[in-house]
């Protein structure tokens, strides 16, 4: 494996502010075991909700396994959001553009 021997920074990244124009919001579906306790019923429900309301003024991408596909697009139409895409383990919510 090749490593730069770079940072973000010198390579004209950067982390911008909440309040600036971006492309939409990702999210990571919760899921692991090690990370989540009782089966991360209760975060699920969470991140259903947030990404919903989210989704009300901005993309949404929910970064979701393969096996969990449609567990998280259930969970989030049941919250009112309207996933428009799925792009690998990607899903997309339909966002309003500003």
């Amino acid at each position: 494996m090749d490593y730069i021997n770079s940072t973000p920074a010198a390579d004209g990244f950067r982390m911008p502010a909440e309040f600036e124009r971006h492309q939409g919001c990702i999210m990571i579906w919760p899921e692991r075991p090690g990370s989540w306790a009782y089966g991360a019923k209760a975060a699920k429900k969470a991140f259903a909700q947030i990404a919903s309301v989210i989704s009300e003024s901005e993309q949404v991408y929910m970064i979701v396994s393969e096996g969990r596909k449609e567990e998280a697009a259930k969970k989030w139409l049941n919250n009112g959001a309207q996933p428009t895409e799925v792009v690998g383990k990607i899903f997309k919510a339909a966002g309003i553009e500003k």
